[in-house]
């Protein structure tokens, strides 16, 4: 994997309360990589790393060699837009 199959997103984003109509998901207390610059990673701008279990997020939830000082996080609520077409 290399850092640009990544999409970094703002905590700050992901936690404020959407300000717009639409769907959503709301992931609650989830444990999420997080790099050095206080952001979450989505693999492939889609793919969120995270997990509710700590230990798989630890493992499995990033490649710590292309992140070398990311961290695993718990956020209590993040909230990440929903796209119905993506179950057509």
């Amino acid at each position: 994997m290399k850092e640009n199959d990544f999409k970094k997103v703002p905590i700050s984003k992901l936690t404020a309360i959407p300000e717009k109509n639409g769907f959503y998901e709301l992931r609650k207390n989830f444990y999420w990589v997080v790099t050095e610059d206080d952001c979450v990673l989505f693999y492939k701008g889609s793919a969120p790393q995270c997990n509710s279990s700590k230990a798989v997020v630890d493992k499995w939830g990033i490649d710590r060699e292309v992140f070398k000082n990311s961290r695993t996080e718990l956020i209590e609520n993040a909230w990440m837009p929903h796209d119905c077409s993506d179950y057509r």
